[in-house]
């Protein structure tokens, strides 16, 4: 990718990411303007990775929020460069149709937010994880191993493999480069748990299932639920009801729910995206996973695309009016079943006059239909 036909010109910018994360593991093919790597697979799949959830106009899963394809398409994309095989042994080759590709991410991207939901769902967000890095474990393991057609015993390796990596550190949002690459970090990890079982690298087993050390177990520690966890939603009505057509787009660059001020939001989302700003720019990534912010640049520019994330456009005056006059605060009722990080946003007018609205979910495009979809409900 050429740095000067970049929208910020310079390595720190959003879409820039993956090009700065090429230079630090000191990739000598990246020469200053043109990223170019013959690093192999896993090193394509952190570069990927990297772009698909820079500029925050990707999918998300508001039930169990995670960003699958950020995680699952990359590492399919380094999984093709190896022989398949037929047996699950390695002995023989067989060609990766666009129709195994396709199972294969919907293998990944229904089983991301099942193991979501058997964590409540947003609520590891509300203590400071990462919550798609973590949720992509098995999604891209199981997606990879799909492709790769694993046995059933080296699938639950891969998982097992994938699963002993999770991790993601939700201060990454406020300064810093790192949180584009986390998603990144997990697809690439997940095709390393795929590798090695299908040459016969035992995992761990029964990785949801264990009490000591287990997947659930271990992220669900504090979440305050009763029960904690529940590994029955991993596979619920499996083939019946599938969470893929919970998955939707965003139509904005950042956050992508929040429209005016001030904002009621779920614990979770309150937690992610509430943050009162104090510092003056703001870094892109702040930027971009900050209500206040998002909320003033849609009413000044009608817009959240990337130009409102350009360091140019980080530090206007009129944009930051409005930043100061947002406030945010915890609504326990998106908190409630059914809901899935909403909000609710009021506009207060000189005069007493208020316009309302309310969110169940976050507004997103349906890649079904090619329409927006909200639960929106307006009063004044």
């Amino acid at each position: 990718m050429v740095v000067e036909q970049s929208l910020l010109g310079k390595p720190a910018s959003p879409d820039e990411v993956a090009e700065a994360y090429i230079y630090l593991v000191k990739n000598t093919d990246a020469t200053g303007s043109i990223v170019s790597s013959n690093g192999g697979p896993l090193a394509a799949t952190i570069l990927k990775g990297a772009f698909i959830q820079a500029t925050e106009l990707d999918d998300y899963h508001s039930s169990a929020p995670l960003h699958s394809a950020a995680v699952v398409i990359p590492t399919l994309l380094a999984a093709v460069q190896f022989p398949s095989t037929s047996n699950g042994r390695g002995k023989s080759q067989q060609r990766v149709t666009g129709l195994d590709f396709l199972i294969a991410a919907v293998v990944g991207f229904e089983s991301g937010p099942r193991a979501g939901l058997a964590l409540v769902g947003p609520e590891l967000l509300t203590r400071g994880w990462h919550s798609g890095v973590i949720f992509g474990c098995p999604a891209a393991a199981l997606a990879s191993a799909r492709l790769l057609v694993l046995s059933a015993n080296q699938t639950e390796s891969a998982v097992g493999i994938a699963c002993t990596q999770a991790g993601g550190l939700m201060s990454a949002t406020y300064k810093g480069m790192i949180k584009r690459v986390q998603h990144a970090f997990a697809a690439r990890a997940r095709l390393f748990g795929a590798l090695p079982a299908r040459n016969g690298y035992v995992g761990i087993r029964k990785v949801f299932e264990r009490r000591y050390g287990g997947f659930l177990a271990m992220f669900s520690q504090g979440n305050g639920a009763d029960p904690p966890y529940d590994v029955r939603r991993v596979v619920a009505d499996l083939g019946a009801r599938w969470e893929v057509f919970g998955i939707r787009v965003k139509p904005h660059a950042c956050l992508g729910h929040i429209v005016s001020i001030p904002v009621g939001l779920s614990g979770p989302k309150y937690a992610h995206d509430g943050w009162e700003s104090f510092q003056r720019p703001l870094a892109t990534t702040g930027a971009q996973t900050n209500v206040a912010y998002s909320g003033a640049s849609q009413l000044v520019d009608g817009q959240m695309l990337l130009e409102q994330f350009a360091d140019r456009n980080l530090d206007r005056d009129e944009v930051r009016v409005l930043v100061q006059k947002t406030s945010c605060y915890y609504d326990a009722r998106f908190d409630r079943p059914h809901f899935g990080c909403g909000a609710r946003v009021a506009v207060e007018f000189d005069g007493g006059f208020q316009v309302e609205t309310f969110l169940d979910q976050p507004r997103g495009y349906n890649p079904r239909s090619r329409t927006r979809t909200s639960g929106a409900s307006f009063a004044s």
